[in-house]
């Protein structure tokens, strides 16, 4: 699988910009191939990240104590399959 991150500086959140990154990232993440899907871990009480991840098709699995490389941080665990 694929891990993505991302972050919108301030003065450019709220436009729609980063769904429509991750949108187009994710298509060419598929049209190269190579994995099944991409997950991101962004925090549970962060509405807007959530939003974006639910905005461009990604699917939320459930909530995390432990994401790799993040101990003690509790996050939602979202995947985008690339391969139907």
């Amino acid at each position: 699988m694929y891990e993505a991150g991302w972050n919108i500086v301030p003065e450019y959140q709220g436009r729609g910009f980063g769904t429509e990154v991750v949108r187009l990232v994710l298509a060419e993440a598929a049209r190269h191939g190579g994995r099944r899907a991409v997950h991101a871990y962004p925090s549970a009480e962060n509405a807007a990240s959530n939003a974006t991840r639910r905005n461009a098709g990604f699917r939320l699995l459930g909530d995390r104590d432990h994401v790799p490389g993040a101990a003690g941080f509790r996050a939602n665990d979202w995947r985008y399959d690339l391969v139907p």
